[in-house]
């Protein structure tokens, strides 16, 4: 396309200086032609016929003198510029290198152990008394009375196994929390590009409605906007039947690591 344009910007200036030469030749042409036909048109006249009398000044007639012509310059040509086309660099495109992708492993949450019910104490058996028979007629046998520490002994076995049922709940509880957090929880774009691992401990306070609050978070600064995201998804949780006194404190470690393959 460029060359195109050279071509025609040069074919156009030809003919402009072509049109400017054709026309210097024709102008000389004409002129020339012009006096020629007035050098033939001249009459030429004998100044013996004319004689003037002898007492009038004879005047003479001044020669004109031959009028030189100026050569025209001839127009100086202009060399076309050709401009020169700049060498466009070749552009050579950079691949990226494609980034190692890096699994992360799933966290296994460890299953609440239910602790085993504590054996109950076994009850003393009371020594029997050997009755000596004696010869006396027998009387109406008197009702023995339960003895008055059966009752404390009942009521201690009741209190150990509900303190186990309500820790066991709060257990359980808790790892159902852990593992909801755990659900929510996604590896940082920028620490998983980088290979960076890390742990975040977290603190915050679970409401009687089942709503958290006062979320705190201390260690890797990388994880801390995913730790926190991932608590607050995870609740509101239901309270509904349990066994627990609210507000609740939980204290967490959430771990971050990547896969090896």
């Amino acid at each position: 396309m460029v060359e195109h344009r050279y071509f025609i910007s040069f074919f156009i200036t030809t003919l402009v200086y072509l049109g400017l030469f054709g026309s210097y030749f024709i102008l000389r042409d004409t002129l020339l032609i012009e006096e020629q036909k007035a050098a033939d048109n001249t009459i030429c006249m004998c100044l013996s016929e004319f004689v003037p009398p002898s007492d009038a000044p004879v005047e003479e007639t001044p020669k004109e003198e031959p009028v030189e012509e100026i050569p025209e310059e001839p127009a100086i040509e202009e060399e076309p510029v050709v401009e020169e086309k700049p060498q466009e660099e070749p552009v050579v495109e950079e691949t990226p290198k494609e980034e190692p992708v890096v699994e992360e492993k799933p966290v296994i949450v460890p299953e609440a152990v239910k602790p085993k019910p504590a054996p109950k104490p076994e009850k003393k058996k009371e020594p029997v008394k050997k009755k000596i028979k004696k010869h006396i007629p027998p009387k109406p046998a008197a009702k023995k009375m339960p003895s008055p520490k059966g009752a404390p002994t009942q009521a201690l076995v009741k209190k150990g196994t509900a303190q186990k049922d309500k820790v066991a709940d709060k257990n359980a509880f808790l790892a159902a929390v852990r593992q909801k957090i755990n659900r929510h929880k996604s590896y940082p774009v920028i620490a998983k590009r980088r290979g960076m691992q890390g742990k975040v401990a977290a603190e915050f306070t679970i409401l009687a409605n089942g709503h958290v609050s006062n979320i705190k978070l201390s260690g890797s600064k990388f994880f801390h906007a995913s730790a926190r995201q991932a608590i607050e998804k995870a609740f509101p949780v239901s309270t509904v039947g349990r066994a627990l006194s609210f507000p609740m404190t939980v204290n967490l470690m959430l771990e971050y690591r990547l896969t090896q393959n």
